[in-house]
């Protein structure tokens, strides 16, 4: 009789613990804005960015590009070399259900790079602080939309950085887009135009 009472209670411990993982297996992967409250103007422009980003990341069709893209692992500034294609998407939003991501917008002062190759912004190698120039953001209402689409790829390229993904020793880095990076921005960027039927044009290394 005790030999059933235990095998009933380590099915039942088993089936708990097959539930709750399964659980975690379907919540939604989700970049949260640590310091969203310390924004100011930009607050609501970055919260529409990141909705759109966290909608992209949890689509079927993300995951679909992002397992056939073909990445270029030559030549990167330190970071991964060559990895498969479910081991790029599983480092980048299969690790874990949410990340967070403290967002600065500042003048890009006396910054070269900023100047020399249209810049966007900049994240240290697994660094989870991301600074946006904000000469490239546009508030005004003909413009919002496409700051905030814009500004989604742009995120979506930094947090690449976050989880260790480099670009190309060599410059303009933007003439090399199948880097992870790169891509990644992208596919965002192509996919959010697909999502809303939009023709934005998120080249994150020309400024009009």
């Amino acid at each position: 009789m005790k030999t059933i009472i235990y095998g009933i209670l380590i099915i039942q411990l088993f089936s708990n613990n097959l539930n709750a993982q399964n659980e975690k297996n379907t919540e939604d992967f989700k970049i949260i804005v640590a310091n969203i409250n310390e924004l100011g103007k930009y607050k609501s422009f970055v919260d529409d960015a990141i909705t759109l980003l966290n909608e992209v990341f949890n689509s079927d069709e993300y995951r679909t590009v992002v397992l056939t893209k073909k990445f270029d692992w030559e030549n990167l500034n330190g970071g991964y070399t060559e990895m498969t294609n479910d081991e790029v998407y599983e480092k980048l939003i299969g690790w874990n259900d949410s990340v967070e991501m403290k967002l600065l917008i500042k003048p890009r002062g006396l910054r070269l790079t900023a100047y020399l190759y249209g810049t966007i912004g900049v994240t240290n190698l697994n660094s989870n602080t991301t600074k946006t120039y904000r000469h490239w953001i546009d508030l005004t209402p003909e413009n919002y939309q496409r700051s905030v689409v814009m500004y989604a790829s742009h995120i979506a390229h930094e947090y690449c950085h976050q989880r260790g993904f480099t670009d190309k020793n060599d410059r303009p880095q933007c003439e090399f887009r199948d880097v992870v990076p790169y891509a990644i921005g992208d596919i965002t960027c192509e996919l959010i135009n697909e999502m809303y039927k939009s023709e934005y044009d998120c080249d994150k290394c020309s400024k009009e």
